[in-house]
């Protein structure tokens, strides 16, 4: 079974490279939380495209990985 698993849609799934950029969606992540498990995914510096509707949530954890993690944020 684990040989088949192609991994979770939405959940940084990848979608494509162009000129070399690896694009992955995480549309999944609608929270502080589940961004800061995305995040922590990668061993290298990411450009991180986030938006969406502000549940009252608070950022603090997310923010200090956002630090360490991404090298440009949109």
């Amino acid at each position: 079974m684990l040989r088949t698993f192609t991994g979770v849609e939405h959940r940084i799934e990848p979608c494509g490279v162009i000129n070399g950029a690896e694009y992955y969606n995480d549309s999944i992540a609608t929270s502080p939380t589940r961004t800061t498990a995305g995040l922590k995914a990668f061993d290298r510096k990411i450009v991180l495209i986030a938006g969406g509707y502000d549940k009252k949530l608070p950022f603090d954890e997310m923010a200090k990985l956002v630090v360490d993690k991404v090298k440009a944020l949109i």
